[in-house]
């Protein structure tokens, strides 16, 4: 168990319990998404995303150092 803020963290266990990376980052963005029926990419829909200094598909260890996150269309960091 990790205390909760860690997803970064949470995404390196759940590679190491076996998940694909592709399965990994969809269980912390659109596939959670999804599943919790929120609205995907479309005209209008919240424009929440992160921005990260490499490829996460080729080192999830780069979710822990985005270079900028935007929320609802505001940079937050």
């Amino acid at each position: 168990m990790l205390p909760h803020g860690l997803a970064a963290a949470e995404a390196l266990e759940l590679a190491k319990a076996g998940l694909s990376t592709l399965d990994v980052l969809g269980a912390g963005s659109w596939k959670a998404r999804e599943w919790l029926g929120h609205e995907g990419i479309e005209e209008g829909a919240s424009a929440d995303f992160v921005v990260y200094p490499a490829d996460p598909r080729a080192d999830l260890a780069v979710l822990g150092a985005p270079d900028a996150i935007i929320l609802r269309g505001n940079r937050v960091r």
